[in-house]
């Protein structure tokens, strides 16, 4: 059975040759994942109106620094705090490492992108991301940065900068 195009499919507006537009300017479609125990987040935004580019932002919860509650600790928080400083210069253009209020350290990418794209196009940026993240978890891995909490997700919370948990 084929599909009249154009056509909306969720968020989506689907052309004729499959490329994928926003539906509405305000929707920002948004895929969570998670990469080797991190969780991730990638959003779809919408560009100013007729520029024909949009933008694949993609963030991840790549752990938390250590708490002050145990000596061993206390000992690796320096050591994750002097690789968190050292962490900006290491990164590939376009990206952003973040400390949140909860100690939660979070890896940040945003792109243009250009609109419609399509499917392959996302996902292949997404993996893209997902790839160059490899090493990052193993370094903060290694320097002691606690792996993410079982059922924490990333998202928008970061872009505001600023999280209140309790009990975190």
């Amino acid at each position: 059975m084929p599909f009249d195009a154009p056509f909306q499919l969720g968020p989506f507006q689907v052309g004729a040759d499959g490329g994928l537009a926003l539906a509405s300017p305000d929707s920002q479609p948004c895929m969570r994942l998670t990469w080797r125990g991190c969780p991730v987040q990638a959003t779809l935004h919408a560009g100013g109106s007729g520029t024909g580019w949009g933008t694949l932002s993609l963030c991840a919860m790549v752990g938390r620094v250590p708490s002050t509650a145990g000596a061993p600790a206390a000992l690796r928080r320096d050591t994750v705090f002097a690789a968190l400083r050292a962490l900006p210069a290491t990164l590939p253009p376009g990206w952003r490492a973040g400390l949140l209020a909860d100690h939660r350290v979070a890896l940040q990418s945003s792109a243009a992108i250009a609109m419609p794209t399509s499917a392959e196009r996302l996902l292949t940026d997404v993996t893209l991301f997902l790839l160059a993240l490899g090493p990052y978890l193993d370094l903060l891995g290694e320097v002691g940065v606690a792996p993410p909490a079982a059922g924490e997700v990333a998202g928008a919370e970061v872009a505001a900068g600023m999280v209140n948990t309790w009990p975190g």
